[in-house]
């Protein structure tokens, strides 16, 4: 091990810790690898704004812009330590 370079269990408590924090927020791991991990977040539509565009949706649209504004939103990060020990968010 080169100077500068921390143990795998080091390594993997740095990248731990930074997930901890993110899944307090409401994240949830989608994928890992033992140095990286993919977060993703589910956003529901706001209900008062999904009734009032299905509502004007039926009236305007015939219900289109219910149907495009009540889909969920994914948020993905991804979550990586290098060799240092250094955690990279993306």
């Amino acid at each position: 091990m080169d100077e500068g370079e921390r143990s795998g269990d080091e390594l993997t408590a740095a990248l731990q810790r930074e997930v901890a924090r993110y899944v307090e927020q409401g994240w949830s791991v989608d994928k890992h690898t033992a140095t990286s991990v993919v977060l993703v977040k589910t956003r529901s539509p706001n209900r008062l704004l999904h009734a009032v565009t299905a509502v004007l949706g039926v009236l305007t649209l015939g219900g289109f812009s219910r149907t495009a504004l009540g889909t969920t939103a994914k948020q993905y990060r991804v979550i990586s330590v290098d060799e240092t020990g250094t955690v990279h968010t993306q």
